[in-house]
């Protein structure tokens, strides 16, 4: 066999476990659009951390106001079972273990905050926004900083 063969083989292959990883993805559910959200948040890497950018919507969400320190974490899925995608749903978790998804209207907020970090934030909080995590509330958030 020629090597020029052997090249032509080589990147069939190679754009055949391509098609099958695609094809596997596909069926297994991409879950960042497995569910529409009508409301103006867009979900964002997968995850409940949602950055609403709709900017005729100045009012906060209805909620409490709530001031609350923890770790940014990647929030825990509920369902376990089958494949997982490894994006991670940044979130805040307690030291009693209650975990909450994060929003802001400016998607940037919490780009500099790395999982492990201890923060308080001051927002708004309200019921879940996805089922998909283990999560007891949302937090619209106000103001972040490190601690």
């Amino acid at each position: 066999m020629t090597s020029r063969r052997k090249l032509q083989l080589g990147i069939a292959v190679v754009v055949l476990v391509c098609l099958i990883a695609v094809g596997i993805y596909a069926l297994a559910g991409n879950p960042s659009t497995a569910s529409s959200n009508t409301s103006s948040s867009n979900a964002v890497s997968s995850s409940p951390v949602q950055n609403n950018t709709d900017q005729d919507t100045p009012r906060p969400p209805e909620g409490e106001p709530i001031t609350i320190t923890g770790i940014i974490e990647c929030l825990s899925r509920v369902d376990t079972a089958g494949p997982q995608d490894t994006s991670c749903a940044l979130g805040l978790k307690q030291n009693d273990g209650k975990s909450y998804a994060l929003s802001s209207r400016d998607p940037m907020q919490l780009s500099g905050f790395p999982t492990g970090q201890k923060v308080q934030i001051n927002g708004t909080l309200t019921q879940p926004t996805s089922k998909d995590f283990d999560i007891v509330g949302t937090i619209y958030i106000d103001t972040i900083q490190r601690l």
